[in-house]
């Protein structure tokens, strides 16, 4: 019985997926930014050709996700900033670049999101507030 409920919740959930469609905005269509490819090969170092610039359908959700999914903006209320989870628990992203460190210091210009684990393409979007500071970082569902 259990084997059959697991299968029964894995195809309900291939279903939920195929029934999404991730609509790219025209941005998406435009070359990457100097600061964008610093932020790939900040993440992905030695990977980032294989698994970013020569994929273009990869190269265009990590542009989605730097120019529209990503936003940062202060909190303005106590309600809002207390259900946010922290930046500092969500994991650095070391599966391509094992030398990646958490930010010491926040700095909204320079945030590169790429290097945390965040979810980025699950169904759901996420809010997170940046430790010791009213910054709050939503990461918006790709299905939005």
């Amino acid at each position: 019985m259990v084997l059959i409920t697991q299968i029964t919740i894995a195809q309900n959930h291939k279903r939920s997926y195929a029934n999404r469609v991730v609509n790219f905005p025209e941005n998406t269509a435009t070359p990457l930014t100097a600061q964008e490819r610093s932020f790939i090969d900040e993440a992905y170092a030695h990977e980032a050709q294989r698994l970013i610039y020569n994929n273009p359908t990869m190269l265009k959700s990590i542009k989605h996700i730097l120019r529209n999914r990503v936003i940062i903006y202060q909190a303005t209320s106590n309600v809002e900033y207390q259900k946010a989870e922290l930046l500092s628990s969500v994991p650095v992203f070391t599966a391509c670049n094992d030398e990646l460190e958490r930010d010491i210091v926040f700095n909204l210009n320079t945030f590169n999101p790429l290097k945390y684990s965040f979810q980025f393409f699950s169904k759901k979007s996420f809010l997170f507030r940046v430790d010791g500071t009213n910054f709050m970082i939503m990461i918006k569902s790709q299905f939005n």
